[in-house]
């Protein structure tokens, strides 16, 4: 029931929660920047909200998701036939590594260990890839979407090829309470898309056409971790 009355008032724009209204604003966002046949990639998929999105919005694209976690790949495999789902977690690295599944809070399972009971917490090995395996190179990414628990530079430094050869609007949570446990700092997150010409930017902010974050509007945000929601654009 409770999921119902989600999708219920995501489908009406009411922002009842935080969570709900990042994800309103980021649907108008994907409503405005996506073309019918743009490709995507989803990564921690979860539920697929977003990706039901992506596939709404660009239904003739060709989708991609990523998610860990057994019970959501098996869910999402029945659900979108069409979109090539990997049972993976991305880092800028490659092999077997543990990946600590929170049960009782899925959306906080990573590959870091995170302050949960014992008992909440259910290690499981996952096959490590840097999407830039994933994805063939024929295939131009117009969109991606990443919500890993802090650990986001580390997929973004995977992606490299990607960002240099398609330059896709990238959606990113970032904020305390995630990246510290992966020991990313505001200066490493806004250096990394400084480097490669991306403007960053908040979901209203985006929306309303505002001025992009300089650095040190970026660490404050970062510090006062009231916005966590961003969105990297390229300015090429």
């Amino acid at each position: 029931m409770r999921d119902i009355l989600r999708k219920v008032f995501f489908e009406l724009n009411i922002p009842i929660t935080t969570n709900l209204k990042n994800d309103i604003l980021l649907k108008k966002i994907i409503r405005r920047v996506l073309n019918r046949n743009d490709n995507t990639v989803d990564i921690g998929c979860h539920k697929g909200e977003i990706l039901e999105l992506f596939l709404r919005y660009a239904p003739d694209g060709k989708h991609y998701a990523i998610e860990p976690i057994p019970y959501f790949y098996e869910r999402l495999k029945q659900k979108f036939s069409s979109v090539k789902i990997f049972q993976n977690a991305l880092s800028d690295e490659t092999g077997k590594q543990t990946f600590y599944w929170i049960k009782n809070n899925p959306a906080y399972s990573g590959l870091n260990k995170r302050k949960f009971s014992e008992k909440e917490i259910q290690p499981i090995e996952v096959e490590v890839k840097r999407l830039d395996e994933l994805i063939p190179e024929n295939v131009k990414i117009k969109f991606i979407k990443i919500d890993v628990e802090g650990a986001e530079l580390k997929v973004l430094r995977g992606a490299e090829r990607i960002i240099e050869q398609n330059k896709p609007v990238i959606a990113f949570e970032f904020g305390k309470g995630g990246s510290d446990y992966y020991n990313t700092t505001a200066d490493d997150m806004y250096n990394f898309f400084a480097e490669r010409n991306y403007d960053l930017y908040d979901f209203e902010s985006f929306l309303n056409k505002a001025n992009p974050y300089t650095k040190s509007t970026f660490q404050k945000a970062y510090i006062d971790n009231i916005v966590y929601n961003f969105l990297a654009i390229s300015k090429q």
